[in-house]
C-alpha cells in the first residue's frame, strides 16, 4: 500500500474521530451557558464526592457521571428544564451530558471544565 494513500487515510480517520467527539462531547458557548444560569438553569457537578468537596461552583448539586440516570428526575422532572453539567476537565460531564440527551432532556449542556464553569458562572 502506498504510504501517501495510508497517511491520508489516517488523517481522514483522526479528522472524523474529532468531529464525532466535537458533537458527542461539545460544550455550550460562553453566551449561552450564561443565558441558561440566567434563567436557572441547574448546575450539574458530574465529579466524585471528594471532588466536589474540594471546591464546586456555588449553588451547584453533586451526582457522580455514573448516577446521574438514576438521579436526574428527583433534581429535574421537567425535561425541557435547562441542565448545565461540568466536571474536572468536560470528558465526564460530555459523557453525563449525552445519557441525558438520550433521557429526554434537551436542554442538557456541557460547561466543561471546573476552570471554565468557574470563568463562565462565577465571572
Amino acid at each position: 500500500m502506498n504510504s501517501t494513500f495510508l497517511i491520508a487515510f489516517l488523517i481522514a480517520d483522526i479528522i472524523i474521530v474529532s468531529l464525532i467527539l466535537t458533537r458527542v462531547f461539545g460544550q455550550v458557548s460562553e453566551a449561552r451557558a450564561r443565558e441558561l444560569v440566567q434563567r436557572g438553569a441547574l448546575l450539574l457537578d458530574v465529579r466524585t464526592p471528594e471532588e466536589f468537596r474540594s471546591g464546586h461552583l456555588r449553588g451547584a448539586v453533586n451526582v457522580p457521571y455514573q448516577e446521574v440516570g438514576q438521579r436526574i428526575v428527583s433534581l429535574a422532572p421537567d425535561k425541557s428544564s435547562p441542565v448545565l453539567v461540568y466536571c474536572l476537565s468536560g470528558g465526564r460531564s460530555g459523557i453525563a451530558k449525552s445519557n441525558l440527551r438520550r433521557l429526554g432532556y434537551a436542554e442538557a449542556h456541557n460547561l466543561g471544565s471546573l476552570k471554565r464553569a468557574r470563568k463562565i458562572v462565577e465571572g
